[in-house]
């Protein structure tokens, strides 16, 4: 293995990172904004961290603060791996966001600078399934991925040879807005509609609601639970409630 590439995932698995591969960045799905951060970005790393078992229990607020944990976690090996890189080789390494910040401009929805289910596929760490969700050979979906872009040329590795999903459609029948229905396709629209009751769309509905009503209703629905709900999630970011997909998953299991 190339020394540079030995090197970093040695210390990427040391942090407690569970997979590491590389792509090239070129020719990715979802990766044009690349080119506009870091123009000569030559690899991008990626990496797979296994969700704990707090972010799958039937609680839904147990299940979100173990998801948080995760998000923090791999935020601070993002920042350590990229660190290592520019202080080892005084390369130029760019974290990737898990999830948050999005673009939103001319774009019809938020997009993420990188599409690292895509990006895992390239760097050979699994395949995408049914449910356009990324899995992996021994942790199934139940994963969460991040990256690191470096102007480092990196040897990528082979793509993963066997198409991991079973093609069960488990995930499709289990998909409360029935966002799956069309085969290669997420409805997004659909998918939020359930997973992200307290997210951009019930936010701007509340408010249309709030301003057609006297003030005392007004102040009625400002201590209300649903506000609550609402400002909750603009401090702590977008709050997914459904994983039915990446749950009844078998792969992996």
């Amino acid at each position: 293995m190339n020394e540079k590439k030995r090197r970093i995932r040695e210390f990427a698995m040391d942090l407690g990172v569970d997979d590491v591969g590389v792509a090239p960045t070129t020719d990715l799905p979802g990766t044009s904004r690349i080119s506009e951060m870091l123009p000569d970005a030559r690899s991008i790393l990626v990496m797979v961290l296994k969700e704990t078992s707090s972010c799958h229990t039937d609680d839904p607020l147990a299940a979100m603060n173990g998801r948080l944990d995760g998000a923090s976690f791999i935020r601070h090996c993002s920042y350590r791996i990229a660190r290592f890189m520019e202080k080892t080789w005084d390369a130029k390494a760019i974290t990737l966001p898990y999830a948050f910040p999005m673009a939103l401009g001319a774009a019809p929805r938020p997009a993420g600078i990188v599409s690292l289910r895509h990006a895992a596929v390239a760097a050979g760490l699994g395949t995408l399934g049914r449910h356009n969700l990324f899995i992996h050979p021994e942790m199934g979906s139940r994963v969460i991925l991040f990256g690191v872009v470096t102007d480092l040329e990196l040897p990528p590795d082979p793509l993963y040879a066997t198409d991991l999903c079973i093609n069960c459609d488990i995930c499709v029948e289990n998909c409360p807005s029935h966002a799956l229905d069309e085969p290669g396709k997420t409805d997004v629209a659909r998918c939020a509609s359930v997973s992200q009751p307290t997210g951009m769309a019930a936010n701007a509905k509340f408010w249309a609601r709030v301003l057609a009503q006297p003030p005392d209703a007004q102040k009625k629905m400002l201590y209300s639970g649903e506000y609550f709900n609402l400002l909750q999630t603009l401090y702590m970011g977008t709050q997914y409630f459904c994983f039915s997909c990446q749950k009844s998953c078998p792969v992996g299991k």
